[in-house]
């Protein structure tokens, strides 16, 4: 339990928070994985057998913001392509 509070102290670590975060663990409680309107980042253990491990965290940043959609800026009076 212990193992897994701290990887989602680690998810909630990497994932910076602005809005809302979500964060869901896996039924196995092998991965923990937190995602916001920055990305998301999953933290996942792969156990030893002899009480230890290791963690792996995974960051994927969504796109960046576009305020003026995917064509980005078009002055007016421009014509578009």
């Amino acid at each position: 339990m212990k193992m897994l509070n701290a990887m989602a102290l680690l998810a909630m670590l990497c994932v910076p928070a602005q809005a809302q975060t979500i964060v869901k663990i896996s039924p196995d409680r092998s991965a923990v994985t937190a995602t916001n309107d920055k990305g998301t980042a999953t933290s996942t253990i792969v156990r030893d057998g002899q009480g230890g491990g290791t963690i792996t965290t995974r960051y994927q940043p969504k796109p960046s913001y576009q305020p003026m959609g995917g064509a980005g800026y078009q002055p007016m009076g421009a014509k578009s392509r």
